[in-house]
């Protein structure tokens, strides 16, 4: 299947993780007080798991997630409020901890001294943690991956409030929508049916987070 201007053929319509809070799943359940420990790693923003090499910090630090919670790079750009004995820091995820389980969190060690001062004597020290909103700022935004071209399409979306929940496709100008896979390393691409279909020459239309009403930044 040929895409077009690498995207912009697409009718693009997203979800965000609001229906993953309540019944459809429940795995980022909003400000349930997680009881577990840290530790700490040098950061590594540009080359985590969730593929943010050029997506700026928008005033917050990485921190990874354990494999329990990672599904499938589902809580890639999820922010967490985590408190410790000196404090309180909001950061987002960035990154998977695959050592990490219990609701263990790797944090960098940037902001690891606002949470507990005493983090390198101690090594492993206790936390409170909670999904919470990201405090961003501005619209969503799509990022095309290396590579996209007219015939291959990969799309990661940023600037969140909550972790996108799905993303789906129209290519008969939102007649239907066809939902794409999120990979491992946190962008969506085309299933094998979407790839078989016809392309359309509608304009994109996006829809944005029917609780969040962010709008969208192409």
């Amino acid at each position: 299947m040929k895409y077009t201007a690498a995207f912009s053929v697409w009718t693009v319509s997203l979800t965000s993780s609001v229906a993953a809070y309540t019944a459809v799943s429940g795995i980022y359940p909003l400000n349930a007080t997680q009881s577990s420990i840290a530790t700490t790693y040098g950061g590594n923003w540009p080359g985590g798991m969730c593929s943010f090499s050029d997506y700026p910090h928008v005033g917050l630090n990485g921190v990874a997630l354990g494999k329990e919670q990672w599904f499938g790079a589902a809580g890639c750009g999820a922010c967490i409020k985590i408190t410790g004995a000196s404090g309180s820091v909001i950061a987002m995820v960035n990154d998977q901890c695959p050592e990490c389980v219990d609701n263990h969190l790797d944090l960098d060690e940037a902001y690891a001294a606002q949470v507990d001062v005493n983090f390198r004597t101690k090594g492993i020290f206790d936390i409170k943690w909670q999904f919470v909103p990201c405090p961003v700022t501005g619209n969503l935004q799509f990022k095309n991956k290396e590579g996209t071209s007219a015939w291959y399409f990969a799309v990661q979306v940023r600037n969140s409030r909550l972790p996108i929940d799905t993303l789906e496709v129209s290519t008969n100008s939102g007649a239907t929508w066809t939902s794409v896979n999120r990979e491992p390393y946190n962008f969506f691409t085309p299933t094998a049916d979407l790839a078989k279909s016809s392309t359309s020459d509608s304009p994109p239309r996006p829809t944005d987070n029917p609780k969040g009403n962010q709008g969208v930044e192409w």
